[in-house]
């Protein structure tokens, strides 16, 4: 019997220079001539392959048991491989007890209260107000990180001088 490499069905498998793989182990596809078994890194969202399996996807994306990465559930950034549960939520969610993603009730807001009520953090056009509400537009020019003090961070090409303006 001759051996093809991660193949686990073959046909002439007896007969040197016909063996032809027809299955490969998880994580492999058959090469065009079916002469090897190929890592599959076919996923374009997949970022960490090991031994051909789909560790790791791009964010929004998770493994999944096929190998393959499949869009989370809307609000998540990184999913489990069951994709019902969420590691980490997406700018304007929080997470329940339930590792689910919920919507910010607030407008504007980049991250809020467990209840979904109480804005933490504002989207960076935005200045967080004493209410926890994300209602006033920032008043400086070019900031893409607004403060009540300054721009915490300026737009591309820009720079933050002492006083907090970006120039």
């Amino acid at each position: 019997r001759i051996e093809i490499e991660h193949c686990t069905d073959c046909i002439n498998c007896d007969i040197k220079g016909q063996e032809e793989c027809i299955l490969c182990a998880p994580g492999y596809d058959v090469s065009e001539d079916g002469k090897s078994c190929v890592l599959f890194t076919e996923d374009e969202h997949c970022v960490y392959i090991e031994d051909g399996y789909c560790f790791q996807c791009e964010a929004k994306f998770g493994p999944n048991e096929n190998n393959t990465c499949t869009p989370c559930v809307e609000g998540c950034f990184y999913c489990d491989q069951s994709n019902e549960f969420c590691d980490v939520c997406d700018h304007g969610y929080y997470q329940t007890k339930d590792d689910l993603c919920i919507k910010c009730d607030v407008e504007n807001c980049a991250s809020c209260s467990d209840d979904g009520k109480v804005c933490e953090s504002c989207f960076g056009q935005y200045l967080l107000d004493e209410q926890g509400t994300c209602s006033t537009p920032c008043p400086f020019p070019d900031c893409a990180e607004c403060s009540a003090d300054g721009c915490n961070d300026c737009f591309q090409k820009y720079y933050r001088d002492l006083d907090g303006k970006c120039k």
